[in-house]
């Protein structure tokens, strides 16, 4: 008797872990990929969400356009150790709702990337995306392949069970319930939510899929749906930034803008501009000064004068003046043979109203 009542406890065991599995269904993705950019040699990482999926039985997909061939991460892996790439990087989270690639080569330019999902007798894929690198061009061999769509492959009927104990009714299960009807619902998680870029004293500008700046689309607040690039301009010189609260301070003097890529949380930029720069509003360019710098060298950028020794400028222009050696500067700069000024300063601007000469001693 005891072993009788000892079969059916197990067997009931059995049939209520198979009813559960039952009772989860099919993976579910809740929101698909999207095609991401990199740099050449950068880093990059794609993301979804999905549940009712084993995660050691699922994984991403790499397809090469150029091949067909189809790799998973360790096949991928292998592949770039023999083609010779240094560096190249793959981590996943321990679930694999994302997977970042670092050192990307421009080989994989173009390449498909998807995510297989398998549980309870069910095999799905995400949506195909790609894989781009700024500066190439987005044209892949052959046609665009449709989205995959999820295949379900019905889940296997449970073995027979024996006469002592009817499937349809097991012991731990309430009479009448039908054994495919998932008792908890798992709740949706929530859609991710945009990403916004504002500003109050800057103006933001898109880059497009190449990384270039999108200068006929300048505002104050760029919204992108995951995630996005953008560059941050100022029309002076900025002291410093502030992201979100935290304080940025440029190495140059004379810096103007940056570019954010790949940008996946909100953010809010301001900067601190920098007061002592003049801005060119009284250059008269029908007046040409000619600059001459000794032990220095001056920037123009209206004029495309970088860095250099001699040039000429237009009346009222202001000048970034630096010196070749900033141990040089602790006596200060002899401007047009006067006495020595802005001592131990490595940099400074000065407007320009005549022929100057600019001296190190």
């Amino acid at each position: 008797m005891k072993k009788i009542v000892s079969f059916i406890l197990v067997f009931s065991l059995v049939l209520g872990l198979c009813s559960a599995a039952l009772a989860a269904g099919a993976p579910k993705i809740q929101t698909q990929p999207t095609s991401q950019t990199t740099d050449k040699n950068g880093k990059v990482t794609f993301s979804f969400k999905g549940n009712n999926y084993i995660a050691k039985e699922s994984g991403w997909r790499f397809v090469n356009p150029l091949t067909g061939e189809e790799l998973d991460v360790p096949a991928l892996r292998e592949a770039m150790k023999e083609a010779g790439v240094k560096g190249f990087r793959l981590s996943a989270a321990n679930d694999k709702h994302y997977i970042t690639m670092e050192k990307v080569p421009e080989s994989m330019h173009g390449w498909e990337v998807y995510f297989h999902m398998s549980g309870n007798g069910y095999q799905i894929d995400s949506d195909r995306v790609r894989l781009w690198c700024y500066g190439l061009e987005q044209i892949v061999p052959g046609t665009e392949p449709a989205p995959a769509t999820a295949t379900d492959t019905a889940p296997e009927t449970p073995a027979e069970t024996p006469a002592e104990q009817p499937a349809e009714q097991p012991a731990e299960q309430p009479a009448g319930q039908d054994p495919e009807q998932p008792t908890d619902v798992p709740e949706a998680e929530p859609e991710p939510e945009p990403v916004t870029v504002t500003t109050d004293n800057l103006t933001l500008y898109p880059l497009d899929t190449r990384g270039n700046i999108q200068e006929d689309q300048g505002t104050t607040s760029l919204t992108f749906e995951t995630s996005g690039n953008v560059a941050v301009k100022s029309s002076v010189p900025v002291k410093y930034w502030l992201i979100n609260g935290m304080r940025i301070e440029p190495l140059d003097g004379n810096v103007t803008g940056f570019t954010l890529k790949n940008v996946t949380t909100s953010l809010s930029i301001s900067a601190k501009l920098d007061k002592t720069a003049r801005s060119n509003t009284g250059v008269n360019p029908e007046v040409q000064c000619q600059v001459t710098c000794s032990g220095c060298v001056f920037t123009y950028h209206a004029g495309s004068l970088i860095s250099v020794e001699s040039g000429t400028v237009p009346a009222g222009a202001t000048v970034f003046v630096s010196a070749q050696n900033p141990e040089a500067a602790a006596n200060g700069y002899i401007i047009n043979g006067g006495a020595p000024e802005h001592q131990g300063s490595s940099s400074f601007r000065l407007v320009i109203t005549g022929d100057t000469t600019i001296t190190l001693p």
